[in-house]
């Protein structure tokens, strides 16, 4: 098995997408507290913010220690991140407005969008994890090699545009190229069921 293989592998969705979109899942029907409205703005930040540091602690770090603590911002960053994906104008107050009124599933239903992408944001990591270990020590000629590689096995999938210099722009994109890989496998998946 040569090194790309093995590394696409590592990265295909079934290898941990799928385990990690199970343990959120799993841990969200464990959370407690869902409130069907909630009318004050810091209430609503609070609970989210809870909800996404418990989906991480739980399913990221797998401590349920890290749920309790009491350094309650470290994630912010990341819950900003989360937060302005699915709600990208006015992110904690469009989430607020939402859950105050109750429509698209209330709060229940931010949670469930913030659990998917949860998913996505650390799944995403951790394909940009493997491919920079991949890429890192490669010489020139073993990154023309490995996209020349995936170029022939994957090329009658992958957009026109791509294929059609001869992989010369995998080549130039190999890094990119790799970390949308999982959402390629995904989608052929979706496409066979």
């Amino acid at each position: 098995m040569s090194d790309l293989a093995e590394l696409l592998t590592k990265i295909d969705p079934s290898t941990y997408r799928d385990r990690l979109t199970r343990e959120v899942n799993e841990a969200m029907s464990r959370f407690d507290g869902f409130e069907p409205v909630i009318i004050d703005f810091w209430e609503c930040d609070e609970f989210l913010y809870r909800f996404f540091k418990y989906l991480v602690a739980t399913c990221i770090h797998r401590s349920t220690d890290l749920a309790d603590e009491s350094d309650h911002r470290f994630y912010a960053k990341e819950y900003n991140q989360i937060i302005g994906r699915i709600f990208p104008r006015g992110g904690v107050k469009a989430a607020f407005e939402v859950a105050k009124i109750g429509v698209e599933g209330g709060l229940y239903g931010i949670c469930k969008k913030m659990a998917d992408e949860v998913v996505d944001f650390y799944a995403w990591r951790i394909t940009a994890g493997y491919v920079h270990e991949f890429l890192k020590d490669m010489s020139y000629e073993e990154k023309r090699a490995a996209a020349k590689e995936y170029a022939e096995t994957f090329g009658e999938w992958l957009p026109p545009e791509w294929t059609a210099t001869d992989g010369l722009r995998i080549e130039m994109h190999l890094a990119e190229v790799l970390k949308e890989h999982p959402h390629l496998v995904g989608r052929l998946r979706q496409v066979v069921r």
